[in-house]
């Protein structure tokens, strides 16, 4: 494999890491609370359900991750946990910037950046060869599904989140 791409995958690794990831929830759950409260109920119900998706998921797949990993990772691969956050992230964000009162033009491109940064996270994982494409697309679809579903039932159950 290209040894550019290689070093690439490794700083989004390194800069998107769990622990950004955490912080990012963290803020972006402030900022949503400030902007409506109803959207702080959203956010939260959707990593939380995504994180018991993902992990229940894994314990029950019990699948090993590739052999010859470039970094040094634990824990069961299927569904890719990095791939789920970073696209539920991204999804959140981009439901988020659609309600706002940016113009169309800024809404369409923040949503494609916060997908493109979600799909390089996505892309690292495999390049680093700690998950399948499999993997991270069953993370992917977790991520972008759960706040659907969420959004879905909060609005059935009469919770203003649009």
């Amino acid at each position: 494999m290209n040894s550019y791409l290689i070093l690439s995958a490794l700083k989004i690794n390194e800069v998107f890491d769990n622990k950004f990831l955490i912080v990012l929830c963290v803020l972006m759950f402030a900022l949503f609370f400030l902007m409506r409260k109803n959207y702080l109920l959203f956010s939260v119900l959707s990593v939380a359900v995504a994180e018991i998706v993902i992990f229940s998921l894994k314990n029950i797949f019990q699948i090993a991750r590739p052999a010859n990993p470039i970094i040094e990772v634990s824990g069961y691969a299927m569904p890719s946990g990095h791939a789920g956050n970073s696209f539920l992230i991204s999804t959140l964000l981009t439901f988020y910037v659609f309600k706002s009162k940016f113009k169309k033009p800024t809404k369409i491109a923040l949503g494609i950046i916060f997908n493109l940064i979600a799909l390089s996270i996505a892309s690292s994982r495999v390049i680093l060869n700690v998950h399948t494409v499999i993997q991270v697309a069953a993370g992917a679809v977790i991520g972008i599904l759960i706040p659907f579903i969420i959004f879905q039932i909060l609005k059935a159950k009469k919770h203003k989140v649009s």
